[in-house]
């Protein structure tokens, strides 16, 4: 999990991208296990980013991002 936050935040120092975009491009491809997934998005992704109603349509598509071989 750790590993997610160090890419966040390396990539969050030279983006403009909003959190969500920066979390999705931390874990896309990298079969996370769906527990991580939503813990860090929890800490890592701002909440004013999204509606609360949202949020678990987010965290399925994050999930499959995870799980996409690119």
């Amino acid at each position: 999990m750790k590993e997610i936050e160090i890419t966040f935040n390396q990539l969050k120092e030279n983006s403009n991208l909003g959190d969500y975009i920066l979390f999705a491009n931390s874990i896309k491809g990298k079969n996370y296990p769906e527990g991580s997934i939503t813990k860090m998005f929890n800490k890592l992704v701002s909440k004013d980013e999204y509606e609360r109603g949202d949020k678990p349509t987010l965290l399925k598509h994050l999930i499959k991002l995870s799980l996409t071989k690119f």
